[in-house]
């Protein structure tokens, strides 16, 4: 995984920065049918598997982290990811509103959502990755 420092170095010599919070991270990724046996549970009602990524497996956050490496990677030029959260970070306005569609686009169809009410657009400063 990347270093926090490094992320933050990149982002924060922007002009215009805008921060994504992902709902739910890790939950937004489906379970591979070959480690979903990893998952598995019983209840009262019989036994269950997950379909989606849950909390709390041993290298979730990592999977997620590739996972949104792999999804962002044609948006790297201007794009970081930390886990659930993304970065984007530009020097012109009106680069940054076209990048910040497709990046959109780019998670549509990923299935992944983002929080709208914990997001921030087009700022000059932000509390990224609680710094």
């Amino acid at each position: 995984m990347k270093l926090v420092t490094e992320v933050l170095h990149e982002v924060g010599k922007s002009s215009f920065i805008s921060v994504l919070d992902l709902t739910k991270g890790c939950c937004q990724i489906p379970t591979k049918p070959e480690v979903k046996h990893y998952t598995a549970f019983v209840t009262h009602s019989g036994p269950y598997q997950w379909n989606i990524m849950p909390f709390g497996m041993k290298k979730a956050g990592s999977t997620f982290q590739r996972s949104m490496d792999k999804i962002l990677s044609k948006h790297r030029r201007y794009c970081r990811a930390y886990i659930d959260v993304v970065a984007t970070f530009f020097e012109n306005w009106e680069e940054h509103k076209k990048y910040i569609r497709e990046l959109f686009q780019t998670l549509q169809e990923s299935n992944l959502n983002a929080n709208l009410e914990k997001c921030e657009f087009g700022k000059k400063e932000v509390k990224f990755l609680g710094m």
